[in-house]
């Protein structure tokens, strides 16, 4: 059976802006649907990720 904080997923989606790319990355807890984390990111570096993750 499935509970809270059982499995997370994350997805980094490209946002279009006048002048290129913002990037987004989101924690979500499958179960409650709750979005546990986001960082956005004017590069597609690490860091933003490990960031979201922490």
């Amino acid at each position: 059976m499935a509970c809270v904080n059982q499995v997370w997923s994350t997805d980094i989606t490209y946002i279009r802006m006048a002048q290129g790319f913002v990037y987004l990355v989101a924690v979500m807890d499958w179960f409650s649907r709750y979005v546990l984390s986001w960082r956005l990111s004017l590069t597609l570096e690490p860091d933003f990720c490990v960031e979201a993750l922490k």
